[in-house]
């Protein structure tokens, strides 16, 4: 299991672009977030089976929050999708190492906060394997009819 803070400023994954003669890119907002990602979680063990993802993803204060708001809290309708956070994330552990592949994660546990009066925009994660490591042998061991 692997538990971490990102002070890192989550950014929401943006649409693919297309350049006029049709060649298709990620926007460099996005690109730049995922190599970062992959930096700060390339030197961990990468993760294998089948994984489950805790995540809280911790925006900037809007200016106008009354300074009575002083914990953390969720405002509706905000700053970009919560899937689209996950997706930039888990792309960026793909990129990284920690996940061989960001369809290894099965299950997820997301949400998307605003930051405390004193914190910092950050992403705060928790990623496990459930256990499931499916190799050649045990598939032919559970089908006997598979031979």
């Amino acid at each position: 299991m692997i538990e971490l803070n990102l002070n890192i400023v989550p950014v929401p994954k943006q649409r693919p672009r297309s350049t006029k003669t049709g060649r298709v890119y990620t926007p460099r907002e996005t690109a730049d977030y995922e190599r970062s990602i992959a930096r700060l979680v390339g030197h961990y063990p990468a993760q294998l089976g089948a994984l489950a993802l805790d995540v809280s993803f911790l925006l900037k204060r809007p200016v106008r929050t009354p300074k009575s708001m002083q914990g953390r809290f969720m405002k509706a309708g905000s700053r970009g999708d919560l899937d689209n956070y996950i997706k930039s994330l888990l792309d960026g552990f793909q990129r990284g190492g920690l996940v061989p592949n960001d369809a290894a994660v099965t299950q997820i546990n997301a949400k998307k906060v605003y930051c405390a009066i004193d914190e910092e925009p950050h992403i705060e994660f928790k990623l496990w394997s459930l256990g499931e490591q499916v190799t050649l042998e045990t598939l032919l061991i559970d089908e006997p009819n598979y031979r």
